[in-house]
């Protein structure tokens, strides 16, 4: 490689590598608050008042199971009317 070709191309900077993982692990966290958030919706509309962390593994195991069944009916049937209307 001639120098020109070298120098056409930066290593990369490792504070680029830190900006990309801080952007990835904001956005997780955001993702994580957001279902939490969601969670505790569900946990209110069914009429449980007490905080996620005083429920017990099996009560946890029965909400998070039932609503992991209502969200994905709930994304299911959300795709089927997007692409119902976009055919």
């Amino acid at each position: 490689m001639t120098s020109d070709q070298t120098n056409r191309f930066q290593s990369l900077d490792s504070s680029l590598e830190e900006l990309i993982d801080g952007q990835e692990n904001e956005n997780i966290n955001k993702k994580t608050k957001h279902d939490v958030a969601l969670f505790h919706e569900f946990l209110v509309l069914k009429g449980e008042t007490r905080q996620m962390d005083v429920l017990t593994p099996q009560e946890l195991n029965k909400f998070l199971s039932e609503f992991s069944i209502t969200v994905r009916s709930t994304i299911s049937t959300y795709s089927q009317d997007v692409s119902f209307y976009s055919t």
